[in-house]
């Protein structure tokens, strides 16, 4: 059996091979700063991910 940290290795190795496009959604959403504060992380760590805001006209209500 696997260490958890050896888990957490592969997972990591995997993670960073992904390429990932993430999204926050909402309305107003031009002034979040979440796509700032993600992308320069990303770049730093060299991931190849993008985060990006996307405002929508109308949201339904999600229940869990």
């Amino acid at each position: 059996m696997c260490r958890e940290g050896t888990w957490l290795w592969l997972i990591s190795l995997t993670l960073k091979d992904m390429n990932l496009s993430l999204r926050v959604v909402g309305k107003p959403i031009a002034h979040s700063l979440s796509p700032l504060i993600h992308n320069t992380a990303f770049r730093q760590e060299k991931l190849n991910w993008m985060y990006h805001a996307v405002e929508v006209s109308r949201m339904k209500p999600v229940s869990a």
